[in-house]
Formats: C-alpha cells, structure tokens, sequence
C-alpha cells in the first residue's frame, strides 16, 4: 500500500513539473515539416514520460481542435486579434515569404525571380481563404503591393493539391517559400522580386492556466529558435 501510494505521488509530481502526461501538436506540414521531427525527438529524449500527439492541420482545423481541446499547442499562421481567443498567446517561430509556383515546362522556371506584375494577366491558383484567414489576406496584400488584380481560378484546401492543380497547368501558385518542401516533381519555384510580404509562423498555447507539458516544449522551442530560422531561411 505504501509502495502503491509512493508511486501515486510520484507521478502526480511528474505530471505537475511536466516530466509525465501528454502533448498534442497541430501543425502547418509544409511550414514544419524540416524542424518538427528533431525538435519532437529532442523532447522526447528529455521528456520520455510525455507521449507526443502530431497532428497535421490548416489553421481553421487547429482553431476548431483548440475550441474542443483536442490539442495542446498550435504551430500556425496568426489570425486576427479580432478573431484570437483571449486564452491563446501567440510566440513567433520564423518568418516566411512569398514565392511563385509554376509547372514545369513554364518559360520562365529558369529565371532567378519574376516581378508579379509579369505574370497579372495568368489565371492564379491561391490557398482556400477559409482555412487560413490571415494567408489568404497576405495573398491578397501581395498583389496589390505588386499592382496586380489577380483571377483567382482555384483555391485548394492543402499546399499539395495546390502543387497537384499547378504541375497539371491549371495555373499559377503563390504560397509561402516553405511549399518547397513538400514532394512534387511537376512544379518549378521562383522568388518573386517586386514584393516583400512576411508571413510568420507562430507558437500559440492557453496560457491561463499553463499546461506544465507544453510550457517545456515552449521553452526548448525559445532554445533552438535561432537554429529554427536559420534551418527555413529562404535565402
């Protein structure tokens, strides 16, 4: 019985210092996918007790898992503060930009960078509004800050059908520069020379009060993020 009891307080103890219990993650696939894993392992080597939950997820779908409290911890786009649950803070991870996606056998997949305004007059292909607010509006910014009216054609639920819809011709991608680590053999990437629009990464948790297993993970993320953003750098 005190064997048992010994080991009850253990473990609530473990649990209170966030050594023990569980985390779950959404995350961005295309925006993580070159750091996730390490920093995960790395975690997991200090933190055995803790079982780690990865769950791939556009930023409507982690909003929506946090309402239900499915999970612990968002790596993300920011949304409007109008839109921001007042729990929720929001730590910047990296930032990213633009590039432009075209099909393989375009003219110009060989040039070094396009100015947007070459291209005003291609049918676009951009990620669904609804799923991701605040990359849709920075989408949205881009043109303008470019001069160009766009005709949007398509507006996919997922950066690799977005890959798919632009390697069969259907138009002309613009998404974040982390796309590029997504698989596809069809698509060509081309900085884009005639805008400069960040597009950030962020950390969000509940914080009031504060999950003792996400507060370790928001420290080793703090730790390593200087490597993070040299690691997706764009340049």
């Amino acid at each position: 019985m005190i064997a048992l009891q010994k080991s009850a307080t253990e473990k609530v103890r473990r649990v209170a210092k966030g050594e023990a219990g569980q985390l779950r993650i959404g995350y961005i696939s295309s925006a993580c996918s070159n750091f996730l894993p390490d920093l995960v392992r790395q975690h997991s080597v200090s933190h055995p007790n803790v079982q780690v939950t990865l769950l791939d997820l556009t930023v409507h779908g982690q909003q929506q898992a946090f309402k239900n409290n499915d999970i612990d911890i968002a790596l993300t786009s920011p949304i409007s503060d109008a839109a921001q649950p007042m729990e929720l803070k929001t730590e910047l991870i990296y930032n990213d930009e633009f590039v432009l996606v075209l099909p393989q056998d375009h003219h110009l997949t060989k040039v070094p960078s396009i100015a947007l305004i070459v291209l005003r007059d291609s049918p676009f292909i951009v990620f669904k509004r609804e799923e991701a607010v605040g990359l849709y509006e920075q989408t949205l910014n881009a043109f303008k800050a470019a001069g160009v009216t766009p005709l949007i054609s398509s507006q996919p639920r997922s950066m690799q059908t977005l890959l798919v819809e632009v390697g069969a011709g259907l138009g002309i991608g613009i998404a974040p520069h982390c796309i590029k680590r997504l698989v596809s053999n069809t698509c060509a990437f081309v900085k884009i020379n005639d805008v400069s629009v960040s597009i950030p990464l962020v950390a969000q948790y509940k914080h009031s009060p504060m999950n003792p297993t996400v507060s370790s993970f928001v420290n080793l993320l703090a730790e390593r993020k200087s490597e993070i953003q040299r690691l997706v750098s764009p340049q």
